[in-house]
């Protein structure tokens, strides 16, 4: 297992393809993109280093997304008033990644869970999906610890 610095092709280019193909990790994103995300890459993907930075565009927009609904509820750019409404969203959120129905609250300020994130692994120069007997037995429960 490997941090997400390892989805980085630079990591998969230092490593070799023997190596790199080695661990496993954890993306929101893999190779395998719905047609949404597939439409913002055909606009930001030429100005990427590497298709694997991709998944940080995709946080950033839905962050975005996230903010313009909390900015929009909370009517004010108040730091206070915008994480109120950050913690208490009264309309869900379409993203590109999910949809966020009620991300955060006074206590949880992470707004994916563990069925927002999928196994991934280099394959032939590409981040692809990866699932075996032990991934597939995981709850989310398993994630926590």
């Amino acid at each position: 297992m490997s941090s997400w610095a390892a989805d980085n092709i630079t990591f998969y280019d230092a490593a070799g393809k023997t190596l790199a193909e080695k661990p496993l990790f954890l993306r929101t994103v893999s190779e395998n993109r719905t047609p949404a995300q597939d439409k913002l890459f055909a606009r930001v993907g030429s100005q990427l280093k590497a298709p694997s930075s991709f998944s940080f565009a995709l946080h950033g927009y839905d962050s975005v997304l996230l903010l313009a609904q909390a900015l929009k509820q909370a009517n004010s750019t108040d730091g206070s008033a915008v994480r109120v409404a950050l913690e208490n969203l009264n309309t869900p959120v379409q993203g590109l990644l999910k949809t966020y129905n009620k991300p955060f609250s006074k206590t949880n300020h992470e707004a994916l869970l563990a069925k927002d994130f999928v196994w991934v692994h280099w394959k032939d120069g590409k981040l692809i999906p990866y699932s075996d007997a032990l991934v597939a037995s995981l709850t989310p429960a398993d994630y926590k610890q």
